[in-house]
């Protein structure tokens, strides 16, 4: 539940921060130590493990997967999963893990 919140949550940092009467930059900075990653970071790092998820359980397309997994589109997710994996959707999926 957590993840799922976390890969589709509306509120940004400031937001955040605002609501536990914090600046941003403290939030950001209590955040990356306590997950060694920066909101950023860790929002794309869990998009992605959920898209490699239901690229291999599900046979959605490309562009399903995207936009569940987060993304605001499927050439912005292509992208940034070959970055990470250096390996398509397509060919992602098709690996025997």
């Amino acid at each position: 539940m957590f993840q799922i919140c976390i890969i589709y949550c509306p509120k940004g940092m400031r937001t955040i921060a605002n609501d536990l009467n914090i600046c941003v930059s403290y939030l950001v900075r209590r955040f990356k130590n306590y997950t060694g990653s920066s909101p950023y970071q860790y929002l794309i790092e869990q998009r992605i493990q959920h898209s490699k998820s239901l690229l291999k359980t599900t046979n959605d397309s490309i562009e399903n997967i995207a936009f569940s997994s987060g993304f605001n589109s499927a050439a912005h997710f292509i992208t940034t999963l070959k970055k990470r994996t250096n390996l398509t959707p397509k060919e992602f999926r098709s690996l025997k893990l």
